[in-house]
């Protein structure tokens, strides 16, 4: 049954991948046209999806180091908001006037958005799991502000976390 839930975590984590780079791909050539169309040079028109896409995916690493190091992720997680949410302005800004073109140019920077966070998590549990640190049981898995003793089939406890 571990190997099963193992092989079913990597494609999980395999897939997941491609759906946040498949993504990420989509909203960078949106924004990238939409730099060009506003008048920024076409050589550096690349910047700007950089920027915002890429923080991100910088910003959902703090999230995953915040959560690791137990400690508070909320400066990280209004910076992935924020940044959600302006891509997805800009994403749609950049689409035709017509309701479903626009709908459609919002599906990448969310899909991203959401993929990343669940590889986060996925990622979160997977080192908590395989690496208990201080005051931890091991083979548990610390799930927000929950310690589950037996990998979240059964009891679960409040987990402190510093604060």
């Amino acid at each position: 049954m571990q190997r099963i839930n193992h092989l079913i975590s990597l494609v999980s984590a395999l897939l997941v991948l491609f759906l946040a780079g498949s993504a990420f791909f989509l909203s960078f050539e949106s924004l990238k046209d939409l730099a060009v169309q506003i008048g920024i040079a076409e050589a550096i028109a690349w910047l700007y999806p950089a920027i915002i896409d890429g923080a991100i995916i910088v910003f959902s690493l703090s999230v995953l180091r915040a959560n690791l190091t137990r400690e508070r992720p909320v400066y990280p997680w209004v910076l992935v908001s924020l940044f959600t949410l302006l891509s997805v302005v800009l994403n749609i800004i950049h689409a035709q006037r017509e309701l479903l073109a626009q709908f459609l140019a919002a599906i990448p920077p969310v899909a991203l958005f959401l993929s990343f966070e669940l590889l986060l998590t996925v990622a979160n549990v997977w080192l908590v799991y395989h690496q208990p640190g201080d005051g931890d049981v091991a083979g548990a898995i610390v799930i927000g502000d929950m310690l589950s003793i037996d990998g979240g089939y059964g009891r679960s406890i409040p987990h402190r976390t510093q604060g």
